[in-house]
């Protein structure tokens, strides 16, 4: 998925989880979200951010008066030619930075 196709701004965070498989070798990362469907009628779902393959999970962020609200996230460009992708997300309290072969966007919410 094209880190375009998500909404970011005002997508407020309900909860966080990770999910090592040494099994598989793989580890994923949701974040459940409040994501905005139709502003001008105030629509919102919940929806799960998953990033899969994480190689690093990174949180920059001070105190905030309610939870995090994500913003904005960008791809940082690499200069290797490896499969890893860093992205860059800001929130009302800072930002975060996740490493990771793939992202997507499920409707519902963050169930192991």
């Amino acid at each position: 998925m094209d880190i375009a196709d998500i909404h970011w701004h005002d997508s407020v965070v309900r909860k966080i989880v990770e999910l090592p498989d040494p099994d598989r070798g793989e580890h994923r990362l949701l974040i459940e979200v409040d994501y905005p469907i139709d502003w001008e009628n105030n629509v919102i779902q919940t929806y799960t951010i998953q990033f899969v393959d994480v190689f690093s999970y990174e949180i920059h962020e001070g105190p905030c008066v309610n939870v995090p609200t994500l913003l904005d996230a960008n791809e940082i460009a690499e200069d290797d030619d490896s499969d890893v992708r860093t992205i860059r997300i800001e929130t009302t309290g800072g930002y975060r930075i996740v490493q990771c072969v793939s992202l997507s966007l499920a409707k519902g919410e963050a169930i192991p």
